[in-house]
């Protein structure tokens, strides 16, 4: 037997609900009752796909215009002050090696976890895709289980 997280013990969270359903293959009684019974119809899939699409796409901009070349870039400053730490004749003790070091290695694990991220969002965009075309297809069904029956 499954338990779903309810709020105020009477409406079941949705994102639960479906990842239940994707998860289990279990269709509980309210998420199929929203996927077929009419409040999910193709205006309201177009706007939950544009939606999430823009979201989407709004965190790969974010990624690759202004983290990648942040991170880029102080990795560049990094690297000269690395090799400013090694010129001791003229800097001396000024600059302490193992702390540049370290600031290029978690920098560089930095960007290794947003690409990470932006290969993750593209497959999560392109989950989503896939799963707004079953709707389309879901709610097309629909209306013609509704159309023949009447």
């Amino acid at each position: 037997m499954c338990s779903f997280v309810y709020i105020d013990d009477a409406i079941p969270l949705p994102q639960v609900e479906l990842l239940g359903l994707l998860a289990t293959g279990n269709l509980n009684p309210a998420v199929h009752e929203y996927l077929s019974g009419g409040e999910l119809d193709q205006q309201k899939a177009k706007q939950w796909e544009t939606k999430s699409m823009h979201s989407y796409t709004n965190v790969q901009r974010i990624i690759v215009e202004y983290l990648q070349p942040a991170c880029e870039r102080l990795l560049l400053q990094l690297s000269k002050l690395r090799g400013y730490g090694l010129w001791t004749k003229r800097y001396g003790e000024l600059i302490c090696n193992d702390s540049v070091a370290a600031a290029i290695k978690l920098t560089q694990q930095y960007m290794w976890t947003m690409e990470q991220l932006l290969k993750s969002v593209g497959q999560v965009s392109r989950r989503f895709q896939e799963f707004i075309l079953w709707i389309y297809r879901g709610s097309g069904e629909n209306k013609n289980k509704i159309k023949t029956d009447v």
